[in-house]
């Protein structure tokens, strides 16, 4: 970018993200293929790049109006997991500050290079983490439309399910279901049973690749219809 164009703060906060997402997709990645005597710090590693990614996605779009504004709450959010550890939902794993560092020092330099010409980082789709208030309402919301005010283990909904053949289900009946909510520019929800961590407001492109590991609720705005994986792997659906 020509030094004399100030960047959009959305450019900015998108060019944070995308770097986010391609390190946690080169760990995956890397996981695969390496030994097992690397995988704990392959995993350490993976495990705070998410939540530097769900911090960032705490933020407002337009919160940073240059780079080194995003550097430095980035700094932050470093500082604030060597303080707080990683969110209660991963009970099991909590990085030494040494090795949360270690990944920042090599996270930053990318995150750098992609922030000194942002007008060219492809576009992430929308994805912004719920506040815990937010969760809690729309939580609430769910249960008065799909389950008469029940929690989730109580759950006994009138909603369809889908054929238990499992050649049929997934070839002529999820793929059109995931098709249709992939492609569509809608927002939904996406509330997660246990915790606003892990809850978000979210564009519909981010349905194939998050929706088997979510472990929530997909929700239109609406609040018309939802999809789920069921506790034994089946979709389960209320439209």
């Amino acid at each position: 970018m020509s030094r004399d164009v100030k960047p959009h703060s959305e450019q900015i906060h998108n060019a944070v993200r995308h770097s986010l997402i391609a390190e946690e997709r080169r760990l995956y990645e890397l996981l695969k293929t390496s030994p097992k005597t690397a995988q704990k710090s392959i995993n350490t590693r993976l495990m705070v790049c998410f939540e530097l990614l769900r911090l960032t996605e705490s933020f407002a779009q337009d919160s940073w109006n240059n780079a080194d504004e995003a550097i430095e709450m980035l700094a932050f959010c470093v500082e604030t997991i060597i303080e707080d550890g990683l969110p209660k939902y991963i009970p099991k794993l909590r990085p030494s500050s040494e090795e949360v560092r270690a990944f920042w020092e090599e996270i930053r330099p990318k995150i750098a290079r992609n922030l000194r010409d942002v007008a060219k980082i492809p576009e992430i789709p929308y994805r912004r983490i719920l506040r815990e208030e937010e969760w809690i309402q729309l939580y609430e919301r769910f249960e008065e439309c799909f389950n008469n005010r029940k929690s989730v283990f109580e759950m006994k909904t009138a909603s369809d399910k889908y054929n238990y053949d499992i050649d049929d289900y997934a070839e002529n009946l999820f793929t059109g279901i995931q098709d249709d909510i992939t492609n569509s520019a809608e927002t939904l929800y996406l509330i997660n049973y246990w915790s606003h961590h892990y809850s978000y407001e979210l564009s519909g492109k981010w349905f194939a690749e998050m929706f088997g590991n979510s472990g929530g609720y997909w929700v239109d705005k609406q609040f018309t219809r939802f999809v789920i994986v069921d506790g034994n792997g089946f979709i389960m659906r209320g439209f």
